[in-house]
C-alpha cells in the first residue's frame, strides 16, 4: 500500500511565506518526472517539515521533520556511485535527482530519504550532520529551516537525471550514521565540560552581572552581527582566511573557537578560546576591556529596566 500521508510543504518559490500544497513520498514521482524549467532562483522550493512556515523558531515549535536529505556537490558523482554510498550506510527508501547547477561535467546532487515517522528536530540535527559527513554533503543540511529546491532545470542546462530507489523507510538509525553521532557528542561532550570549568572559574559577584549580560541577548544575532558565518553546527570567524569553520556554539550560549583570529576574545582553553556572549562584546565592542564593557552594560540593562518598570506603572493606572 502507498504511503499517502504528506512529507513535504512545497512553496511556489523561496520567496513564498505559505505552501501552496503537500506531498507525499509517493508523489515525490510527478516532481522528479516533471521538473520544471525555469532559473534556479524561480525554481518551486521543497520544506521538509510540515510546520507551514520556513522560519527556524516555527519549524522548531512544531518540533517534526518529515523527511532527510543531503546535498552532494562535489565530486562529480555518478547515480551508482551515490546509490552505492547509501547502501553501505544501509539507507533503504531513497531518490536522487540532479540540482539546477549540475553538468555533465560537474554533476551535483540531492538526496532524500524517507522517514517511516516524522523525529524531533534535536534528534535529526544529529542523522542530518552524520549523512553531511559520511556521503560528504553540504553541512547546510543540519538546518532546520533550510529548503530545498524541487527538480528543475535551467534554460541551456544539459544534465538533468534522477532515480527512485525502493526499499524499507528510515526508522531505526543505522550503524554507521550512529557511530558518527556518537563520536561527536563524545567530543562535543569533552569540550562543553572544559569550557564549562573555565568561564565558571569567575567569581560569585562578577558572574552575576556577566549572566545577566549574557542572559539579555541572543548569541546568535551578535555572531551575526559581528560577521560570523554559520556552516553546518559551527561558525566561521569573520576574521579567519580558513573556509574551515573552528566555533562550535553551546545550547547555552557558550562557545569554543580553535580558529587563530579568535585567540584574543574570552579565555584561553586546551585547543583555543571560549567565552560567551559578555565576552564577544567586550572583545568588538570594548577594545576586550572587561572594566569597561560590565559596568556600562549594566548600567544599560538597568536603564532598560528602569524604562520598563516606568511603562508598566504607567499602563496600571490608565495612562497612556
Amino acid at each position: 500500500m502507498k504511503n499517502q500521508n504528506p512529507i513535504m510543504a512545497l512553496f511556489d518559490s523561496h520567496r513564498e511565506v505559505e505552501p501552496s500544497s503537500y506531498y507525499t513520498w509517493d508523489g515525490l514521482a510527478d516532481l522528479l518526472q516533471n521538473p520544471t524549467t525555469c532559473a534556479k532562483s524561480d525554481a518551486a522550493a521543497l520544506a521538509p517539515q510540515l510546520s507551514s512556515e520556513k522560519t527556524k523558531a516555527a519549524v522548531l515549535a512544531n518540533d517534526s521533520m518529515t523527511l532527510l536529505w543531503a546535498d552532494l556537490d562535489s565530486g562529480n558523482q555518478s547515480i551508482a556511485d551515490i546509490k552505492q554510498q547509501l547502501q553501505a550506510i544501509q539507507i533503504g527508501s531513497a531518490v536522487i535527482y540532479s540540482t539546477a547547477s549540475s553538468t555533465l561535467e560537474n554533476k551535483r546532487w540531492r538526496v532524500l530519504i524517507e522517514l517511516e515517522a516524522p523525529i524531533f528536530c534535536d534528534g535529526w540535527v544529529d542523522i542530518q550532520e552524520s549523512l553531511a559527513i559520511l556521503l560528504k554533503g553540504d553541512s547546510s543540511a543540519v538546518r532546520v529551516q533550510q529548503i530545498l529546491y524541487a527538480p528543475c532545470r535551467t534554460s541551456g542546462s544539459n544534465h538533468y537525471q534522477y532515480e527512485i530507489i525502493p526499499g524499507q523507510p528510515f526508522s531505526k538509525i543505522p550503524d554507521p550514521v550512529a557511530k558518527i553521532i556518537d563520536d561527536l557528542k563524545a567530543k562535543r561532550k569533552v569540550v562543553f565540560e572544559r569550557i564549562s570549568e573555565t568561564i565558571e572559574a569567575r567569581t560569585n559577584k562578577i558572574d552575576s552581572g556577566i549572566s545577566l549580560i549574557n542572559d539579555s541577548v541572543d548569541i546568535e544575532t551578535l555572531l551575526k552581527g559581528y560577521g560570523y558565518k554559520r556552516k553546518g553546527r559551527k561558525w566561521i570567524s569573520p576574521n579567519s582566511n580558513s573556509k574551515t569553520a573552528g566555533m562550535i556554539l553551546f545550547k547555552n550560549g557558550r562557545w569554543f573557537s580553535h580558529h587563530a583570529s579568535d585567540s584574543k576574545i574570552g579565555r584561553a582553553v586546551e585547543g583555543g578560546v571560549c567565552g560567551d556572549v559578555f565576552d564577544l562584546i567586550t572583545f568588538f565592542e570594548y577594545d576586550n576591556d572587561p572594566r569597561q564593557s560590565l559596568p556600562k552594560l549594566l548600567g544599560f540593562l538597568d536603564l532598560e529596566a528602569q524604562k520598563k518598570r516606568r511603562f508598566e506603572w504607567v499602563k496600571n493606572r490608565g495612562g497612556s
